[in-house]
């Protein structure tokens, strides 16, 4: 899918979102789908908790 859409258009961009519940390895695995996909510079999307 992110292949696909990189080959649409090699500019694609790319934000990574994890919730509190996410594990880093999950976080790394999204990130190293992005990269073997074509993404160069996915972005990490984060929320500061208002806990």
């Amino acid at each position: 899918m992110i292949a696909d859409a990189v080959k649409d258009n090699p500019e694609q961009k790319v934000t990574v979102r994890g919730d509190r519940a996410a594990s880093y390895a999950s976080i790394v695995q999204a990130l190293d789908a992005c990269k073997a996909s074509g993404i160069q510079e996915p972005y990490l999307d984060t929320v500061l908790s208002h806990e």
